[in-house]
């Protein structure tokens, strides 16, 4: 995932993205985030934000959920120890 996905998504930015790069791997359409295959169904899920004041504080709290969860220091020193003791 793009680091400036990530690091939007920590401050709560709701993720409105191409559907590249693995986003399906990281952003749940309507959950923590949006992706689309077109400008269209983006402008789509912006409007449909805009409009929704409710919808968009979860999501956005997701958002910054989501990438914590992922992003945090203590799985991220347990994949690598997992990785590490795999090869002795």
């Amino acid at each position: 995932m793009p680091g400036a996905r990530a690091e939007a998504m920590m401050t709560g930015t709701i993720p409105v993205s191409l559907a590249n790069h693995d986003v399906d791997m990281f952003i749940q359409n309507g959950v923590n985030g949006f992706y689309g295959n077109s400008a269209e169904e983006l402008a789509e899920h912006v409007a449909w934000l805009m409009k929704n004041e409710k919808q968009r504080e979860d999501i956005s709290r997701n958002a910054r959920l989501t990438t914590m969860d992922i992003f945090n220091i203590d799985r991220h020193l347990a994949g690598w120890s997992e990785l590490i003791a795999g090869l002795c």
